[in-house]
């Protein structure tokens, strides 16, 4: 996801428009990245429709931790089939399972 998820840089549209089955979002919550919007615009374009979102933190500055909770409580209710991975505090890298 370009610009580490911020709702500066995107809109929903762009989700309608580019579509994958995985999405990248690397943000430490600096500058409210990634922000909720974003998540949510890409959740709404995707709608029904099943996704991976691989992210580099679930933690964070600026109460990351709290955002993405928030955001993927709602969101494990209305999209099952959107399912986010986050990269683990231990690990120096993420890695994007890939599957035939």
């Amino acid at each position: 996801m370009q610009h580490h998820g911020s709702n500066h840089r995107t809109a929903q549209e762009f989700f309608e428009r580019v579509t994958a089955d995985r999405y990248v979002i690397s943000g430490n919550g600096l500058h409210g990245n990634p922000h909720p919007d974003a998540l949510r615009w890409l959740s709404a374009a995707r709608h029904g429709e099943p996704f991976e979102a691989y992210l580099t933190n679930r933690t964070g500055v600026n109460d990351l931790g709290a955002t993405l909770d928030a955001f993927l409580a709602e969101e494990a209710q209305a999209e099952p089939g959107h399912v986010y991975r986050f990269r683990r505090d231990t690990d120096l890298s993420l890695t994007v399972e890939l599957t035939a």
